[in-house]
């Protein structure tokens, strides 16, 4: 004989209907949450770099400033030295050679801030997701009535995700030409997408295990594989073409001043008639081939919690198998290590250029020829052109650095 309910009372499939709507509802707002105070941590990163980025440009643009005077001081002494024209055609070609050279060491240096800045922000990355994955296997162990200390742990592996995912797409902007094998775009979106969803995951056992095995440990051994060839890339390349780069463009430099005394001591003996030399000391033109550091990138830290992991120990293993495990292809054989044109720019329009600028060279001389009873702020304008364009490229790469 078959029962029914009272009106107004709810039967068993209408309690867990309503217990099913109320769990969905809470799921979406959970979800909802945690996508919303992901992006507000993004934009609040964002914002911090901002400003120290113009501090740092402030900074820099002083120091330019600075230099441009002292570039400015010593075409004005060699101008009044030698009446505005160039003291030899050997010292016209030593120079045009001097700031062709000067500009591919200034290239090279640049590619050694933007990687070894791009290797710093990985190297924090990759500590964070470890910190993020001790942080997230921890939370089974903790009493399952203890609902704050779960939501604090898992708070704590959320703000460490998104912190390396900030930092992975900072290193990414530093190289924004260069292809990396790992860590690519995808992969750091499906990161953030997990980062968002970390209190509904962590409410499943099954869900708690798989984001572990396919996304925090996966991407944390992709992120060392990419430090690793970062480090490879710095060390195999970068590092020897600054070294060659330094060494010529010092020895031309040296050429060229010495050509310029050689020159003074005989302005000298024509206007006192005395017997003067000068040798260009080697030890007065720094080396700075090891000068770029790797202090100067602006890394995100996370938000809360202890920092980042640094006891230098691997996060404890997956549960489960990952869907498409990783497995790092050996350096030598990545398909992606970028060629030097990658690295440092096209090296035909560099030659190109400089071709260029000796053409130029030549008919301001023939022109200055001509000019040589004109006032000196005139004949400045053949030595000031080049060095114009030196410090314009300057400025160039300073807002890339900056």
């Amino acid at each position: 004989m078959m029962t029914c309910s009272p009106p107004g009372v709810p039967t068993v499939g209408m309690k867990m209907k309503v217990v099913m709507l109320n769990y969905l509802r809470k799921r979406e707002w959970l979800e909802a949450m945690g996508e919303e105070e992901v992006a507000k941590k993004e934009l609040d990163g964002v914002r911090e770099k901002l400003t120290k980025n113009e501090e740092s440009l402030k900074a820099s643009s002083v120091s330019m400033e600075e230099l441009k005077k002292k570039h400015k001081e010593q075409e004005e002494l060699l101008a009044a030295i030698f009446k505005g024209a160039y003291g030899s055609d050997l010292e016209n070609r030593l120079e045009a050679e001097s700031d062709f050279l000067d500009d591919r060491k200034h290239r090279v240096g640049a590619a050694k801030y933007k990687w070894s800045n791009g290797r710093n922000l990985l190297s924090h990355a990759t500590a964070q997701l470890c910190l993020a994955c001790k942080k997230w296997m921890s939370l089974p162990q903790i009493n399952p009535q203890d609902k704050q200390g779960k939501w604090v742990v898992a708070t704590e592996a959320r703000n460490n995700v998104v912190a390396a995912c900030q930092n992975i797409t900072s290193a990414r902007r530093y190289l924004s030409t260069i292809e990396f094998p790992y860590c690519k775009p995808p992969e750091v979106k499906v990161l953030e997408t997990a980062a968002s969803h970390v209190y509904t995951d962590m409410l499943s056992q099954q869900r708690h295990q798989y984001v572990y095995a396919n996304v925090y440990h996966i991407m944390y051994k992709r992120c060392k594989a990419l430090i690793d060839w970062f480090t490879h890339v710095l060390t195999e390349t970068i590092a020897k073409d600054l070294a060659e780069a330094t060494t010529a463009a010092n020895a031309k430099a040296q050429e060229l001043r010495q050509e310029r005394l050689n020159l003074i001591s005989v302005k000298i003996k024509e206007e006192l008639q005395q017997d003067v030399s000068f040798e260009a000391r080697a030890e007065d033109l720094a080396d700075d081939s090891t000068s770029v550091t790797e202090d100067e990138s602006q890394v995100f830290q996370a938000e809360g919690g202890e920092g980042e992991d640094k006891s230098g120990e691997e996060p404890p293993a997956a549960d489960v198998d990952a869907d498409e495990p990783f497995n790092p292809v050996p350096l030598k054989e990545l398909v992606q290590t970028p060629n030097k044109e990658d690295l440092f720019g096209d090296a035909q329009e560099l030659y190109k250029k400089h071709q260029e600028n000796l053409e130029e060279l030549e008919k301001n001389r023939m022109i200055n020829k001509a000019r040589q009873e004109q006032g000196l702020e005139e004949k400045l304008r053949a030595r000031r052109s080049r060095r114009q364009r030196q410090e314009a490229v300057a400025n160039e790469q300073q807002l890339q650095q900056a």
